[in-house]
Formats: C-alpha cells, sequence, structure tokens
C-alpha cells in the first residue's frame, strides 16, 4: 500500500518545485544580438543591391546590442580614414519586431544566422553573421585598397601622360569618388578620340576634357557602346591637355580601359551626358532611407 505524503508536507514541495521551473520565455535580444555585415538591399519599386558584390572596404555593418542598434558604413568617408557610425536606441527585443526609444517599430526575420529587416514600404535589409573586426583595417588604411598601378592619379598634377594612339590602357575605379586623371599633347586642327570600355555592367564611366588651364571644354557619359564615355574633339590649338574619368556612382569600382586615338580633320559631334540613366535612384542606400 502506497504510504500517503503528509498534507503539511504540500505545500513546501509546491515551493520547491516552482523554484525549480524554468523561465520559458524567449530571450529575443540574446538571439539577435551580435555583428551583422549587409548582403543585400531591396529597395520597394526600385530592384535589389547585391553587396556582396562590393569589397570589404564598402561593406556595410550593423551590430544589435540590448539597448541600441548601431550601423557602421563607410560609404562617404572612406579617404579621410575614418568611419561613419549612426546609433538607435532599443527599448524591447519582441518575437518579430524591434522597439527604438522614439517608438519605430522595425520588423526582422531570423533564420540560420541570416537577419533580415523589413519596414512598411516593402524595403529589406539582408545581412548575416559577421566574425571580423569592424571596421575592417581597410577602412583606416589607406595603402590597402585595391586600385590601378597609376594611382595617385587623382589630381591635375598627378595625371598620367598617355600616348596618342594608346589603345585599351587598363585602369581601375577605387572607391570613395575616384576620379583618374590624364594629360596628353595634341596638335592644332587635328581631331581625337577619347573611349572607355568596361566589361562589368555596373560601371558607368564618364569623362570630362579640360585646357592647359584647367578650364573645362567637354564632356560625355554615354555616347559609347554600354553605357561608355566616348567623346570626340577638334583640338583648337597645339598644346598640353587634360581629361579626368570617374564613375557616376561613386561606389562603383572596377576595372575600364581607356583608348586616345587621333582621327581626321573635322568639328566634333555634339556630346554630353544623356537623357536617361541605366541605373537611375539605385544608389547605394542610406541607413535612415530604408529604416524609416
Amino acid at each position: 500500500m502506497k504510504q500517503l505524503i503528509p498534507l503539511f508536507l504540500i505545500p513546501i514541495m509546491l515551493i520547491l518545485f516552482s523554484g525549480c521551473e524554468v523561465d520559458s520565455e524567449p530571450d529575443y535580444a540574446a538571439d539577435l544580438a551580435g555583428m551583422y555585415i549587409v548582403t543585400e538591399v531591396t529597395i520597394a519599386g526600385l530592384g535589389t543591391l547585391d553587396f556582396t558584390q562590393f569589397e570589404l572596404f564598402e561593406a556595410w555593418f550593423f551590430e544589435l546590442k540590448e539597448d541600441e542598434m548601431v550601423s557602421y558604413d563607410n560609404d562617404a568617408t572612406i579617404c579621410e580614414n575614418i568611419y561613419a557610425s549612426e546609433e538607435d536606441g532599443i527599448t524591447s527585443y519582441e518575437e518579430d519586431v524591434i522597439v527604438f526609444d522614439d517608438g519605430e517599430e522595425l520588423e526582422y526575420e531570423l533564420e540560420d544566422d541570416i537577419l533580415t529587416f523589413l519596414d512598411e514600404d516593402g524595403n529589406e535589409i539582408v545581412m548575416e553573421i559577421y566574425d571580423g573586426t569592424v571596421p575592417p583595417a581597410s577602412w583606416t588604411d589607406i595603402t590597402l585598397l585595391p586600385n590601378d598601378d597609376f594611382e595617385p592619379d587623382n589630381s591635375f598634377a598627378e595625371a598620367t601622360t598617355i600616348a596618342v594612339g594608346t589603345m585599351n590602357e587598363a585602369h581601375y575605379f577605387g572607391p570613395c569618388d575616384d576620379q583618374d586623371y590624364f594629360t596628353f599633347t595634341a596638335a592644332a586642327g587635328a581631331t581625337y578620340v577619347i573611349e572607355t570600355t568596361t566589361d562589368d555592367p555596373d560601371i558607368d564611366p564618364e569623362l570630362d576634357l579640360y585646357n592647359s588651364s584647367y578650364a573645362w571644354i567637354d564632356g560625355d557619359s554615354d555616347s559609347g557602346t554600354d553605357w561608355n564615355a566616348l567623346l570626340t574633339w577638334t583640338c583648337p590649338s597645339t598644346g598640353t591637355y587634360y581629361f579626368m574619368i570617374e564613375s557616376w556612382l561613386n561606389f562603383d569600382v572596377g576595372d575600364y580601359t581607356v583608348s586616345l586615338t587621333q582621327g581626321g580633320l573635322g568639328a566634333s559631334p555634339p556630346s554630353g551626358p544623356s537623357v536617361e540613366k541605366k541605373k537611375e535612384g539605385m544608389e547605394k542606400p542610406e541607413m535612415a532611407s530604408i529604416l524609416n
């Protein structure tokens, strides 16, 4: 016959068992806490930007802490050897929403270390856990940035001499509004053709021509094939001239070639930017523009 538990022991046992119960309330802050690197951004109505195509010096990071979210972005300050950050205080983490101090809420999804932010306008930021150091070394050491063999060539004084007749000389667009300057000698009455080419569909070169006093003469953006620059120009007087090539979007990074050839005599055809850009509106988004 089973022995009965004395009635006076029941309250004591209840207290003991209740003290041993495990709190089943999920800790969403602990689940999300960490450093993330952005892999993809979708802007509603415009399309998706693949951040995995960018080098580490152009990366975008989010760090989630118990009481704040910090965004690290080097887009505008990479050449100044500093990095920008933006902080937002967090009031609470819930099952699928982060609540900020200002009352704003941000939906999120977390699956297999892939974190996605979603806002009410249909914009998305997809990111994954990042185990490296933030800021990366390339954000604070300019010598670690990839670039071409002609650097530095970012001013008239540092312009690369290019010979007339040069075809497909290889150059490189670095970050932070990299501008490549060239200089050449032109003869009065001769017509010259300056042209860029690139195999990267995301690079959109622009070209500006200057005289020996650095005064702007002419420019072109999209007259060449596949949105490349193509400028045909007739020299008014023998002397030294310059041209500068940059990418239309300041965060475009990659290889391109430039050619300088001499044509026949005659006036140059009209040139200048086209009325429509192939990537209108597809600039790298600021944090505030997608999360607010």
